[in-house]
């Protein structure tokens, strides 16, 4: 293998991490730190699938009994409030989300 051919396997080689690392799924939401978190997050869920105010309003009570950490209560409220506010699909998309990446 002469010099210009390593040169160019070494620059593929680059350029496919490069493209992997890119393109590699990420997580948006923070892990649940316990398994209350997780029963509210499926009732958020539930609440925002079914655009239901009553069940909403459930989960923001159970919530307030926990004591989260600040980035897993902030994701919480941001899609509480986008049901709050009548984006109900936004925010079942989200919970949904949020739930997708505790499993990645």
């Amino acid at each position: 293998m002469n010099q210009n051919n390593a040169f160019r396997l070494g620059l593929l080689f680059v350029v496919v991490i490069a493209l992997v690392w890119v393109w590699m799924p990420r997580t948006k939401y923070p892990k649940v730190t316990s398994h209350e978190s997780d029963r509210i997050l499926r009732m958020l869920s539930t609440a925002c699938g079914s655009s239901s105010s009553e069940r909403l309003q459930v989960v923001k009570e159970e919530l307030a009994k926990l004591q989260l950490p600040p980035e897993e209560l902030k994701a919480f409220q941001e899609i509480i409030s986008m049901a709050d506010e009548g984006r109900w699909k936004q925010a079942q998309k989200a919970s949904l989300a949020m739930a997708s990446d505790q499993v990645n």
